[in-house]
């Protein structure tokens, strides 16, 4: 027989710090992504002034031996 029950509930007064732990973990996750995206950037950029001052540089040099070669058909014939 029960005539007298009784139940006892506790909730806590502040329960976000999980919440804000988290919210700074995802924050700092959002950080490193766009710090990843940065230097993926800087290196697709780096390798394009490579390649582009590669090709100026081809062309100089393919230039420079055609000239060089018209110089010497030019005293040849002399």
């Amino acid at each position: 027989r029960f005539d007298n029950a009784t139940l006892t509930a506790t909730t806590p007064l502040f329960a976000g710090g999980r919440l804000l732990a988290n919210a700074h973990a995802a924050g700092a996750a959002v950080d490193a992504a766009r710090a990843q995206r940065r230097a993926a950037e800087g290196e697709v950029a780096t390798e394009l002034a490579q390649r582009y001052f590669g090709v100026q540089l081809a062309a100089e040099a393919h230039a420079v031996r055609l000239a060089t070669r018209e110089s010497l058909a030019r005293h040849l014939a002399h």
